[in-house]
């Protein structure tokens, strides 16, 4: 067994890696289960911090706050390549917090107390050592919770302790994503740390991040630039652009990897207005509350992951997620230069600069620069571009323009509700913010559409985190369909199949394009051969749209002797697969495959297939 490891990866843990494969006790057998045949080092032996994974080569898939859909990352992903079965280690000495075991989120979990008033989380493990799972109540799943797809956690009453550098579990897939270690550390009050700035890894890398362009913004309906209320995307590097009022800055880009394939998001980004510090968003550490104003730091209307791109909020508001030291939106009153600076995980840098011209009162003989968006909607406004001029509305108003109907109200009353366009309302608005609502002509419809697509803005923006939107259920529509990364993807649909009712109500995470849908094409299932890291023949589902409802698919069994069998096995929602606690024994088999989709519709088919 080597132990140098592979230099390729742009995030190849430091030399401290290679005590992992060098140190007593590891060796390739510790891969077993048996975890009465490892010889653990006393803690006294590692004179360095242990690495959470044991495995050679350390790539990062995921690193500390990250987007996600309603939070910051907490933690950081050890890429295992599709594997499953790789040994994890106590980082430090310790006792058992907690073990964990649930159908999603982190799956099977274990959470290590330490000195020095610091925690350990270790996530998506597919089995833990005999002393943490025999905490649990009843035996867990390798995707988490247990066989009745049951979620349960205890807090031992005793201490019972950890050795830095014991083989506590091996990691899998359990909860959500495919194959990896979601490796969290923090400090007594749970507040997530950031493991590399906080000193416990190093990292050898000299890949400095990307930096795609930033874009700059009106904040309110008075604000331009280039004379129009249109935000400007700037690719180019020292750029002069013209503007006043006050203007919301933004950043794109990515920390790219070489080994894992993965794109991060920036650790560091500090912007300068003429040479002073104007704001920094720093993911050092963050609680778990604050975690949750992913909203107000990223960009969720622009932030990607098809292709990844990261677009982060230089003018977000001051504390924000506990990670944003910020000014707020710039106020243009003079010329100033913008310097923007991103810095990885690692502490490579890159930077990003470019002029804003003040021209106020603006020079409005100037001719308006053209934007490659035609339409938009931000808190400068909804703006659109038409023949020979541009359509401007950011006042509460109601009417129509260039074809297009529009509702702009106030969230009002109890339940904080703004009532727009065609009987649309939206409860539980979290701030008192202009909402738009505008008729979306020119937006392309998904092909499941049975109406036209509505234009709810200021787009992207979280508004409220349990908003609730309801639409007028027309033409027979059984769900709603929302637009992002140039893409439709199912927002939700009716409660109650069999009577809908005349509305659909369903959570709203951002405001953006929605649109009544039609899904009336029940799902697929066939059967398929080496699923996922454990290689069984399992059954793939498809979907035209909606997606299928994890809790309908059961497998059975058909056989002519007897009722029909349950194939014992978990639905895994990341592959859409069926796969089976244990592999076929050769024969021929006849299943029968239930399912329904989010949409209601069933399927109730046969599948014969014949194991080797």
């Amino acid at each position: 067994m080597s132990c140098l490891g592979s230099t390729k990866s742009k995030f190849i843990l430091s030399s401290l890696i290679l005590l992992m494969a060098c140190s007593p006790g590891a060796s390739e057998s510790e891969t077993s289960y048996e975890v009465k045949r490892v010889t653990f080092p006393r803690s006294s032996e590692y004179t360095t911090p242990v690495m959470p994974l044991d495995s050679v080569d350390h790539a990062l898939s995921a690193s500390f706050g990250e987007f996600r859909s309603t939070h910051l990352h907490a933690g950081v992903d050890f890429a295992t390549f599709g594997k499953v079965k790789v040994p994890v280690r106590a980082v430090e000495d310790g006792y058992i917090l907690r073990v964990r075991s649930s159908v999603g989120g982190y799956g099977n979990a274990i959470y290590i107390q330490h000195p020095e008033k610091k925690r350990s989380v270790y996530a998506h493990l597919e089995k833990m050592a005999p002393k943490f799972e025999a905490i649990l109540p009843r035996k867990p799943h390798r995707l988490g919770g247990d066989f009745n797809e049951e979620s349960m956690q205890v807090w031992p009453k005793e201490r019972i302790s950890v050795s830095k550098g014991e083989i506590i579990a091996w990691s899998g897939e359990s909860g959500a994503g495919k194959p990896h270690l979601h490796f969290e550390y923090r400090d007594d009050d749970d507040r997530p740390l950031n493991p590399v700035s906080h000193g416990l890894f190093d990292l050898k890398d000299k890949r400095a991040p990307v930096i795609t362009g930033v874009i700059v913004e009106p904040f309110d309906g008075k604000s331009l630039i280039e004379g129009s209320g249109y935000p400007m995307d700037i690719t180019k590097r020292g750029k002069t652009v013209r503007a006043e009022g006050n203007l919301r800055i933004l950043v794109k880009g990515y920390d790219e990897d070489g080994k894992a394939g993965g794109k991060f998001a920036f650790t560091k980004v500090v912007m300068k207005v003429n040479n002073a510090v104007w704001s920094t968003i720093n993911m050092h550490q963050t609680e778990y509350g604050p975690h949750r104003d992913v909203g107000q730091i990223y960009d969720i209307y622009r932030t990607s992951f098809s292709p990844t791109v990261y677009t982060m909020d230089l003018t977000a508001p001051n504390g924000a997620g506990q990670v944003v030291t910020s000014k707020g939106p710039i106020f243009v009153d003079e010329d100033i230069n913008v310097l923007v600076e991103a810095y990885d995980i690692a502490g490579n840098k890159t930077d990003f600069s470019f002029t804003i011209k003040s021209e106020s009162p603006f020079n409005r003989s100037a001719k308006p620069a053209k934007s490659k968006q035609r339409e938009w909607i931000s808190s400068g406004g909804w703006v659109l571009e038409a023949p020979n001029k541009t359509i401007r509305v950011a006042k509460l108003a109601q009417g129509k323009k260039h074809g297009r109907r529009y509702t702009i109200d106030y969230p009002s009353g109890q339940n904080k509700t703004v009532r727009l366009l065609d009987g649309i309302t939206i409860e539980n608005i979290a701030s008192r913010i202009l909402v738009y609502s505008v008729q979306g002509v020119d937006l392309k419809p998904p092909s499941l559409s049975v109406d036209v697509p509505v234009l709810l803005g200021p787009f992207g923006d979280p508004v409220g985190r349990k908003m609730v939107l309801t639409m007028p259920r027309r033409h027979k529509a059984n769900g709603i369909a929302i637009y992002k990364n140039k893409s439709w993807r199912w927002l939700g649909g009716v409660d109650d199949f069999e009577d809908p009712g005349d509305f659909l109500a369903v959570s709203l995470p951002y405001l953006a394009p929605v649109v009544l849908v039609r899904d009336v094409t029940a799902p697929t299932a066939r059967i398929v051969r080496g699923a996922g890291p454990y290689k069984v023949t399992a059954v793939k589902f498809s979907d035209n749209f909606s997606g299928i409802a994890r809790e309908s698919v059961t497998v059975e069994s058909v056989t002519a002797e007897s009722a029909d069998v349950i194939i014992q096995g978990r639905y895994d929602s990341d592959r859409k697969t069926y796969l089976p606690d244990a592999d076929f024994k050769p024969g021929k088999y006849k299943l029968r495959v239930r399912a329904m989709d989010n949409a209601g519709n069933k399927l109730n088919t046969t599948l014969t297939f014949q194991q080797k």
